[in-house]
């Protein structure tokens, strides 16, 4: 059946949110929004949001981020997840990898502190962040805390066990 979807961007350490919609989208069909030439309801063309999108809608649907860059063929593309989990494995991080830099950001989605350690596959230092009720997310763009240029991947986990969520842009 056709779907109705929207995606609600909302910005990190603020109330700000942006929405896009889409009604009737037939089945096995797609939309893309690409941010550099639409501006969601609620943002303005000067709106700056670091920050997570959550999609609805009244049809099983699947949410793809892609992110490329044309003039040196590199491209980025995630997947979301529903829910959150006590270990995350993301597959793909890059520092300085064909021009490309991740910033990962960790979102805990329980009540109380934890502390989050990120343990790089390649065997980098790995990177800490206590999170607590009043900051409850971390931000480690990779060049700043994984300086050894290349590609990568992380184990995510929590002491003591608190669910989390990862966005990786």
């Amino acid at each position: 059946n056709p779907a109705n979807v929207t995606v609600t961007i909302s910005c990190l350490g603020s109330a700000t949110q942006g929405t896009l919609s889409k009604t009737n989208l037939a089945p096995m069909a797609s939309v893309t929004w690409a941010l550099k030439n639409v501006v969601p309801t609620g943002f303005t063309s000067s709106t700056v949001c670091d920050g997570s999108a959550v999609v609805t809608a009244n049809q099983n649907v699947v949410a793809i981020n892609n992110q490329n860059n044309p003039s040196t063929g590199a491209t980025n593309s995630f997947e979301g997840r529903a829910t959150g989990a006590t270990t995350l494995y993301v597959a793909n991080l890059s520092s300085n990898f064909s021009g490309w830099n991740s910033n990962l950001t960790v979102m805990k989605l329980d009540a109380g502190n934890t502390t989050v350690t990120i343990t790089y596959s390649d065997g980098a230092t790995p990177s800490t962040c206590d999170l607590t009720d009043a900051v409850p997310f971390c931000k480690r763009l990779q060049p700043t805390y994984h300086p050894t240029p290349g590609r990568y991947g992380a184990t995510i986990t929590t002491s003591p066990a608190n669910h989390i969520m990862a966005v990786i842009g």
